[in-house]
């Protein structure tokens, strides 16, 4: 059993539950960094193993995509700026703010190319085998694959 944080970059600013309904987090990038990321960064310097990243707006952060689908959030945000070195999963890319953005193998193919390397069908086992049908036509990356082995090593 691995703990898992979530939902990077955080929700304090949310005003809805993000399973049925689209948040948009209108801080700005310095509170977001400041206040929200303030946890992740303590639990990647104690190493935590899991990030859940989340299926919201943060427009500060990156105009044009929600988190889940964001390379500068997964990437330039919680890789670099916050350090954290594990595996990221994504919330379920089932929920309505991730289901607007096209067919599950869209959802699959744009959050895996974000950075996220497990990804969630929660609301959907169909949904699930369309995405990772999608996801077997393109080579994952090796960094991705090499995280979750030492997941799968750290919980044996």
């Amino acid at each position: 059993m691995a703990a898992c944080a979530k939902h990077f970059p955080g929700l304090g600013g949310a005003r809805h539950d993000q399973d049925k309904r689209n948040n948009r987090v209108g801080l700005s990038a310095r509170r977001l960094r400041a206040e929200d990321y303030a946890p992740y960064r303590t639990l990647a310097r104690r190493g935590i193993e899991l990030v859940m990243t989340s299926t919201a707006d943060y427009p500060a952060l990156d105009r044009s995509r929600p988190a889940v689908f964001s390379p500068r959030i997964l990437v330039d945000e919680l890789r670099e700026r916050v350090g954290f070195r594990g595996v990221t999963v994504t919330d379920s890319l089932g929920v309505e703010s991730a289901s607007r953005l096209g067919s599950p193998e869209a959802r699959a193919v744009r959050a895996a190319r974000a950075g996220n390397d497990l990804l969630l069908f929660a609301s959907s086992y169909a949904a699930g085998v369309r995405g990772a049908e999608a996801l077997a036509k393109r080579a994952p990356s090796d960094e991705a694959l090499d995280r979750i082995e030492a997941l799968r090593r750290a919980i044996r």
